[in-house]
């Protein structure tokens, strides 16, 4: 009888391997793709990150429900059926905000987050905008850093300035929007662990290239 039932077992967990297929997907906004969405399957602790077009990669089984969010926009649930690839659209969700001032006073508000289109800029993409060599495809640096500090380099001055920061299972540790800020902001990630983050950034209703670092 216990043969039996191991043997059960054992066909079982083949059966199952063979039902998995992998899934592969785009990921976008009515702008253009969307840089390391998450993508989970709904009550398990699998997922995976898309990466900076916006395309990703899973292993899945018929009847799993993918949870495919990004911040700022509304998440979308999709029951994997007999598809092979999904295109992905995310529709715009509102935003929580914390406004902080120059002179500390801070108050939080919800509004609606209007997105345009990133406009390109005529500086060369080896263009030098500020120390340890942080260019127009990595404004962030140090990157790694081993303190956890790091400095995000803005183009230009903006009124507002959004900042979410995600983990690489998805979860939003903190998200700050500040008011008339400098073009060098600091980002504090000290008090996480080291690994993989991502850095979402909306400047007056524009979404800016999602950045990732490294707290190492």
């Amino acid at each position: 009888m216990r043969v039996i039932t191991i043997i059960s077992l054992c066909l079982f967990n083949l059966a199952t391997i063979a039902a998995q297929k992998t899934i592969t997907g785009t990921v976008s906004d009515y702008t253009g793709p969307l840089p390391f969405a998450n993508v989970i399957i709904e009550g398990t602790d699998s997922g995976t990150v898309a990466d900076a077009k916006g395309d990703f990669s899973i292993e899945t089984n018929k009847g799993d429900m993918l949870t495919i969010s990004y911040v700022g926009f509304t998440p979308k649930h999709i029951t994997i059926e007999n598809t092979k690839h999904l295109d992905i659209s995310l529709d715009i969700d509102s935003l929580d905000e914390v406004i902080i001032t120059g002179y500390g006073y801070s108050k939080t508000r919800s509004y609606p987050i209007c997105l345009a289109p990133p406009e390109r800029s005529s500086r060369s993409s080896q263009e030098i905008i500020g120390p340890n060599f942080a260019t127009i495809e990595n404004p962030i640096y140090p990157n790694p850093s081993s303190t956890g500090h790091f400095n995000l380099n803005l183009l230009e001055r903006y009124d507002t300035v959004n900042i979410s920061i995600i983990s690489i299972t998805g979860q939003v540790i903190f998200s700050t929007s500040y008011s008339h800020p400098n073009t060098k902001i600091n980002i504090d990630l000290s008090r996480f662990a080291t690994g993989i983050y991502i850095v979402n950034t909306i400047a007056d209703g524009k979404r800016l290239p999602a950045q990732k670092v490294i707290r190492s």
